[in-house]
């Protein structure tokens, strides 16, 4: 529902809590009663870097990754929850798979559930969640995806060893939502209704334009 989170923040805590409660007891043949989850942070809220580091003593590499995050993402590193994965390692170099997020929105959330009754027991990263709901094995050749959220699309690049490429462009669904309640004269909710049932062949010229406007940036 619009409003309740918003770029990946709990916004009203408490009509987020009713929506989950509502889906758990949806759940057939019997209602879910979880007290551990897999979280699946949104995407907009998450840092990935790709990147190699020169050829270094293994008890190195965790103050080499951190030094790393502390460069290329724009947070302080004390204000950061990061996991990272080494992979191809060669005579000369390693490669090196980081996701991060701001240590303030992950604990906002483990609070969130912590007050339903729910631990988090691991954090997901939207990016590979997707992946793996798409892709049933690794892919033999090369991948593109594009995933357009409600803060930022992400397009990023797999292969057989996994991600090779991601890049977030804060331009997503909300940006088509309030494009069209402008160009339409709607309310939000309406606008986001519109969009949900959208057809470039069969929608109005007003409301394909308020669409094409707001993705021509992507």
């Amino acid at each position: 529902n619009a409003g309740i989170v918003q770029r990946g923040r709990v916004a009203d805590a408490a009509a987020l809590e009713q929506v989950i409660r509502a889906l758990f007891a949806s759940v057939s043949p019997r209602p879910l009663v979880p007290t551990r989850i897999a979280f699946g942070l949104p995407e907009c809220q998450v840092y990935t870097r790709v990147f190699t580091l020169p050829v270094h003593a293994k008890r190195a590499r965790d103050r080499l990754v951190f030094e790393e995050a502390w460069k290329s993402i724009p947070v302080p590193g004390n204000e950061l929850r990061f996991a990272y994965q080494s992979r191809e390692e060669t005579g000369d170099r390693v490669e090196v798979v980081l996701v991060a997020a701001e240590r303030a929105v992950v604990e906002e959330w483990e609070f969130f559930f912590q007050r339903m009754g729910i631990t988090i027991a691991s954090i997901d990263a939207e990016l590979f969640a997707v992946f793996r709901g798409v892709m049933v094995h690794m892919p033999a050749a090369p991948v593109c995806g594009v995933d357009c959220g409600g803060a930022a699309t992400t397009i990023a690049g797999f292969d057989a060893r996994g991600l090779r490429y991601s890049h977030a462009v804060r331009i997503a669904g909300d940006a088509i939502t309030d494009a069209i309640a402008s160009q339409l004269h709607v309310s939000v909710a309406e606008a986001e209704e519109k969009k949900r049932t959208f057809d470039f062949a069969q929608s109005d010229r007003a409301m394909v334009a308020a669409v094409e406007r707001a993705i021509a940036p992507l």
